[in-house]
């Protein structure tokens, strides 16, 4: 299933709470009137002050929120490039420029992978959704590609990782940028920096008890990686906590129905 995800800069003027009204109720609407082709919409805002580097020249954070737009198919992804090559495009950035420094807009396209249920934890009784969501980047050994890296992280790293933490996390998530990453899509310009992570792990965990308990262990312990020669070399990490914005999935059907009835009403109408 293909995925993009956007790194995203607010204006200066604007505070986190100015941020994700303006985003929350106008340009992800906006986004689903004129481009609903996602099967999944999500913006994960940063916490301020939880950002924490494991060393010196950790993966930066120089962005306030980021989207991630999953399609079902290819075709739905060429159908946004379609789109914002064309008519859509000029209203995309003009409400991208109220509030974002575009020039600082970062797309990646990405991999991802899911752990199953079965390998983490159960919910607590009377709990339904999970409430602290962790977001983790790593930087690659310089001498491994992008492709060799997610090999050996799904592999060495995420066994042992749910084999120690798994019993207290609720949703285990990795997203790996492609190679062609950052990419540049039709309305915007050349990246404005170098790609500085290799994989962007999220991690929720149903209760924040569940969360600090999570950060003891692993403070206690060497990560898995650590242990891995495949892995060693592997860059120092940064860490943040966010809050995520879902759009249902209910919303997104409904809003790729009257999109695709547009054209026929309008030539009804004519």
């Amino acid at each position: 299933m293909p995925k993009l995800m956007s790194l995203i800069t607010a204006k200066p003027e604007f505070t986190r709470e100015g941020l994700i009204e303006r985003y929350e109720h106008g340009h992800a609407i906006l986004a689903l009137k004129l481009v609903p082709f996602f099967s999944d919409y999500r913006r994960s805002f940063v916490v301020p002050g939880s950002v924490r580097q494991s060393a010196v020249g950790a993966p930066l954070v120089d962005f306030h929120v980021y989207n991630q737009m999953s399609f079902a198919d290819a075709g739905k992804l060429e159908r946004l490039g379609a789109a914002l090559s064309g008519d859509v495009a000029d209203a995309i950035t003009m409400d991208e420029s109220a509030f974002m420094v575009r020039e600082r807009i970062f797309i990646v396209d990405v991999e991802e992978f899911v752990s199953p249920e079965q390998d983490l934890a159960v919910p607590p009784p009377r709990v339904r959704m999970p409430v602290v969501k962790m977001v983790t980047l790593t930087r690659r050994p310089p001498a491994m590609s992008r492709r060799q890296f997610r090999d050996a992280y799904e592999g060495d790293y995420v066994r042992a990782f749910i084999r120690n933490f798994g019993s207290r996390i609720a949703e285990f998530v990795r997203s790996y940028p492609s190679e062609d990453s950052p990419l540049r899509l039709p309305h915007l310009g050349e990246p404005h920096r170098e790609l500085d992570f290799d994989v962007l792990e999220e991690t929720w965990f149903w209760t924040r008890e569940a969360y600090h308990q999570h950060q003891a262990a692993v403070s206690a312990q060497a990560l898995p990686a650590s242990g891995s020669p495949s892995l060693q070399d592997a860059g120092p990490t940064t860490s943040f906590l966010v809050d995520e914005h879902r759009t249902s999935a209910e919303t997104l059907d409904v809003a790729s129905r009257i999109h695709d009835l547009k054209p026929r009403l309008n030539q009804r109408s004519q």
